[in-house]
């Protein structure tokens, strides 16, 4: 019994660090793909993603990534693009579900980042990385 438990633990709390492929079994080059990673900047807020939405592609249809059981990573690698993502913006036990959208090209790395908006709500944006 103890040994299942700690492998769900273990289960649970590696959800939550991992990337999300967006293109399932497909294998692009590195260059082929967008990345969606957290932000290095200093914030009180986590961003964690939830679900997306294929902007371009008919019928829209919200495509979850994370929940409770399953954890919510903390990247995604995507294809070329227009997506709406939510994410679950944590900090301690306060939690939000904020979400934004982005025009992903092919080899350029976006950062996301949860902030604390006006009238104590919770807002995320994603900014393309500068070049290093």
């Amino acid at each position: 019994m103890r040994l299942l438990l700690m492998a769900l633990m273990v289960s649970i709390l590696s959800g939550c660090a991992g990337v999300h492929y967006q293109y399932g079994d497909i294998k692009p080059k590195d260059n082929e793909i967008a990345k969606l990673r957290k932000s290095p900047e200093n914030s009180m807020w986590t961003p964690l993603l939830a679900d997306y939405i294929e902007l371009e592609n008919k019928p829209l249809k919200w495509k979850t990534v994370g929940d409770e059981w399953i954890g919510y990573p903390v990247g995604m690698n995507m294809l070329p693009g227009k997506y709406r993502i939510r994410f679950k913006c944590s900090s301690a036990s306060n939690y939000a579900f904020p979400y934004a959208d982005v025009h992903a090209e092919a080899g350029k790395t976006y950062t996301a980042r949860c902030f604390k908006a006006a009238n104590d709500m919770v807002g995320v944006e994603i900014k393309e990385s500068p070049k290093t």
